[in-house]
């Protein structure tokens, strides 16, 4: 099979390499336009009505995000391609959909297209754009949403939903308002990275707690925090001091 690829990007070093490794490396990517603005991007969008967009974020005056609002929804898969870890990269994850950060090599590229080569339903994509837009204009506000991906399919929540996150090896197991559980397959460093803006804190290894829903707190070798659900936390003895600093600082 065949896809119909359109690389938009302003930084034309970046567009030579990434149609280097495509062309080099897979063949099933035929790169059908290359553009270096927004203007252009969707020029060739409606064109072509290609299956893949490797996306820039950051294009003056204009940002990717523009581009993919000229479509309702977009029909196409994205790759958000950028340099920084700006605010709009927590919108994306937020979303669930994919990224690289420049520079990056075969293997990213690789990474990368293999999660394209097996999403899911069309449906379930334009929840994640609409997801994104929401997020994008709540941008400098605790009022997100958050794409969980379970063996279910995908949920979307607000982050204030989420009470705590308690982890098993590679599975975290969110734990919600309305007595809700999803599972998902990410690790909890993942998810701390994630959340950590939001008032939440890393409290044990295997607990990350939401400070919103912290109801009390019993002094201990580590302590115990008591959660909006009742569920009692063990504090580890490492964390306790940084747990007291945060929650101190609300």
């Amino acid at each position: 099979m065949k896809y119909q690829t359109i690389i938009v990007d302003n930084e034309l070093p970046h567009i030579r390499n990434l149609k280097r490794l495509l062309t080099d490396n897979f063949a099933s990517y035929q790169i059908v336009a290359e553009c270096t603005n927004v203007a252009d991007g969707i020029t060739a969008i409606k064109k072509l009505n290609p299956d893949l967009i490797f996306l820039d974020i950051e294009m003056p005056p204009q940002t990717g995000f523009d581009l993919l609002q000229a479509f309702t929804p977009p029909f196409f898969e994205t790759i958000f391609t950028t340099s920084h870890q700006e605010y709009a990269l927590q919108a994306i994850k937020f979303s669930a959909l994919d990224y690289l950060l420049k520079p990056f090599d075969e293997i990213d590229l690789r990474n990368a297209l293999n999660r394209f080569e097996t999403k899911q339903s069309k449906d379930l994509l334009h929840m994640q754009y609409e997801n994104l837009f929401y997020n994008i204009k709540r941008q400098n506000s605790r009022q997100q949403r958050i794409t969980l991906a379970s063996a279910n399919g995908m949920d979307f929540y607000q982050v204030e939903e989420i009470i705590r996150c308690e982890s098993d090896n590679v599975y975290t197991t969110f734990f919600l308002t309305e007595n809700r559980q999803v599972v998902v397959s990410k690790s909890m460093r993942e998810w701390e990275t994630l959340l950590e803006p939001f008032n939440f804190c890393r409290v044990h290894n295997q607990h990350l707690i939401n400070l919103s829903h912290l109801k009390k707190y019993i002094k201990g070798e580590g302590g115990i925090a008591i959660m909006s659900d009742g569920k009692e936390v063990d504090v580890s003895r490492r964390k306790k001091e940084f747990f007291i600093n945060k929650i101190s600082n609300l």
